[in-house]
């Protein structure tokens, strides 16, 4: 596979990673191949891929299972820990900065979680950014080291409290857990927390353009074509950059 940084040049991205730690255009394929390979779900590949294309200043991975007996806390445990162990291998394998939450415990309601946070990135202030950001409730902030247009990250920092983040994040992941696609995802999202539901105009867009699966962040109603023009940047480089996990994303490898 090669890095096509041509293509990076054209879309006004960045050729190398702003600190330089991968200098040689080798090591970013090396390392792109490394999160192909890796058992993590898609959906955490391309996370980490953007990151490695400076699409993002921070990814996060992080898991949830929710318990009903004591009895199955020991096992959640373990299979929780297993997970981590191979975030954090992979992690350090492409050098990467990191701070681990380690396996925490929440209620939402009636529903008792384990869980855990992996905040990965390439240089350590924006980590720091992130958590700082995290305690405080500074969903704007998070929002943009992940890479969100910054509209679309204000828009959602006006409405978010609408939602419990406890709630849409349980549900989220949820849904992740019996493994469906994130188009289906989103749309069951969207009729959970009826503010989150995009403008009947960019749906149709982002159904015809196939763009589903690569929508990591909101649309706000008044920016969402200047935001989608983002998700196509996305798109396109885990496309030219990453093409065995577009093939997984896209089910063109069936």
């Amino acid at each position: 596979m090669k890095i096509n940084f041509d293509f990076l040049k054209q879309k006004g991205l960045p050729e190398v990673p702003s600190v330089g730690r991968e200098s040689d255009p080798s090591i970013l394929r090396k390392n792109i191949e490394s999160i192909e390979k890796s058992i993590l779900g898609n959906w955490d590949k391309a996370s980490l891929v953007l990151l490695e294309l400076d699409r993002k200043k921070i990814a996060d991975i992080a898991d949830r299972k929710a318990y009903t007996t004591p009895a199955q806390v020991d096992e959640i445990r373990q299979r929780l820990q297993a997970h981590i162990e191979t975030v954090l291998a992979l992690a350090s394998s492409l050098g990467l900065q990191m701070h681990n939450s380690g396996i925490q415990a929440e209620e939402v309601g009636s529903i008792k979680f384990l869980y855990f946070v992996i905040i990965l990135g390439k240089d350590p202030k924006y980590i720091e950014q992130e958590k700082t950001a995290n305690e405080d409730g500074d969903v704007v902030t998070t929002g943009k080291l992940r890479g969100y247009p910054d509209t679309a990250a204000e828009w959602y920092g006006r409405n978010h409290k609408s939602v419990s983040v406890a709630e849409h994040n349980s549900f989220i992941l949820n849904l992740r857990k019996e493994g469906l696609e994130q188009s289906e995802i989103r749309r069951l999202t969207q009729e959970r927390f009826p503010f989150l539901k995009e403008p009947t105009s960019s749906s149709e867009v982002i159904k015809r353009e196939g763009l589903g699966q690569f929508m990591h962040f909101r649309l706000s109603p008044e920016h969402w074509k200047d935001e989608l023009d983002v998700v196509r940047q996305n798109r396109d480089a885990i496309r030219i950059n990453a093409p065995k996990l577009y093939a997984e994303l896209t089910g063109s490898n069936k």
